[in-house]
């Protein structure tokens, strides 16, 4: 008698099914490198056809040769994910904004504004060797709530601080800007432009005279301690 296999066959109906809701995001016309390396071009009725490889090489649709496109969510977590180990930095201090002491330097200041939580209150970059170039990419991308701010110890210069003073936050309490490079022509414009709820500020240790640290007392003189 004739031995029946007890295997149940494979249903090429939930195959395509399968594969159609793997690869929704192709559409009609398009190639895509399916997952064992073949290419295939999806027709007008929802199936895909095999085509040579050269096609999905050659296709500038479907966001790439054949690869399935990564969402801008994806790219962010990707790009956070580099800068925290490139820094050795935890992602519990990341998302507090706790960085001092990391050397990252203009180029991880810059890179970090491009991922770093928009809901900040506070943000501690103290000797990280930061300089004008970086100091004005950050102070572009300062959170509207932030209430301390720490980039003492860097290398700030007038540029830098002529920026975040442009572009201070209106509830800014807390900020240390001392250990830095800043001249008499940036700590002017800074002391112009304070926030009136700053309630400590520490600007010693840098290139500052007399007459003009008397002027940043002065501008916050009644409502904040300063550090001169």
């Amino acid at each position: 008698m004739p031995k029946h296999s007890n295997k149940k066959k494979t249903s090429t109906k939930k195959k395509t099914s399968n594969k159609r809701n793997q690869y929704a995001h192709v559409k009609t016309g398009q190639t895509v490198t399916l997952k064992n390396g073949a290419c295939a071009k999806r027709q007008s009725n929802g199936q895909f056809r095999f085509v040579k490889r050269t096609s999905c090489k050659k296709s500038k649709k479907g966001g790439g040769p054949g690869k399935v496109p990564i969402s801008e969510e994806q790219k962010r977590e990707n790009a956070k994910q580099q800068f925290l180990e490139k820094y050795g930095i935890s992602e519990d201090d990341f998302q507090k904004g706790h960085m001092f002491e990391k050397k990252l330097g203009n180029e991880g200041i810059i890179e970090w504004t491009e991922i770093m939580p928009t809901n900040l209150r506070s943000m501690l970059l103290s000797d990280n060797q930061i300089g004008d170039e970086g100091m004005i990419a950050l102070a572009k991308n300062l959170p509207s709530g932030l209430t301390q701010l720490y980039i003492a110890d860097n290398i700030i210069g007038n540029d830098g601080v002529i920026a975040l003073a442009e572009n201070l936050p209106e509830g800014l309490r807390r900020m240390s800007i001392d250990g830095n490079k800043i001249g008499d022509k940036g700590a002017k414009i800074l002391a112009s432009k304070l926030p009136k709820t700053l309630k400590t500020l520490h600007i010693e240790d840098n290139n500052i005279s007399d007459p003009v640290k008397d002027l940043i007392s002065l501008s916050i003189a009644g409502r904040a301690i300063v550090f001169l």
